[in-house]
């Protein structure tokens, strides 16, 4: 999905937004992104703009929802235009979006993945 609409403002409020609440992980061998949080609307806006999933994630009796993109719901669009913007999450972000960019099987995914593990401690 390509954004065209977005400025570099907007870029950078989601950034922030993804830092503090965001994950980088790896399902199934493949990166993933989600991010869970108890206001529906935000995660509604970047689901527009992203694509990728939401679902209901009840946390401690609090309605929740979880945003998920993986890569074939556009997380390669995605890290395109959110890695320049971000801070805490830069580094888990290169690593998904180097992991992307190899192919199926290579060596190196597998490091990447345990580094991805390891940053998120």
């Amino acid at each position: 999905m390509v954004n065209h609409g977005l400025t570099p403002t907007d870029l950078a409020y989601y950034a922030g937004f993804i830092d503090g609440e965001g994950c980088f992980g790896i399902y199934r061998s493949s990166p993933r992104f989600s991010m869970t949080n108890t206001h529906l609307p935000i995660l509604e806006e970047l689901q527009a703009w992203f694509g990728g999933t939401i679902r209901d994630d009840m946390r401690d009796g609090k309605p929740a929802w979880q945003w998920t993109l993986y890569t074939n719901q556009g997380l390669p669009a995605f890290l395109d235009q959110i890695l320049p913007y971000l801070r805490e999450k830069w580094q888990q972000a290169m690593c998904a979006k180097e992991c992307l960019e190899l192919p199926k099987g290579h060596p190196r995914k597998l490091d990447l993945m345990r580094e991805i593990r390891d940053l998120k401690r």
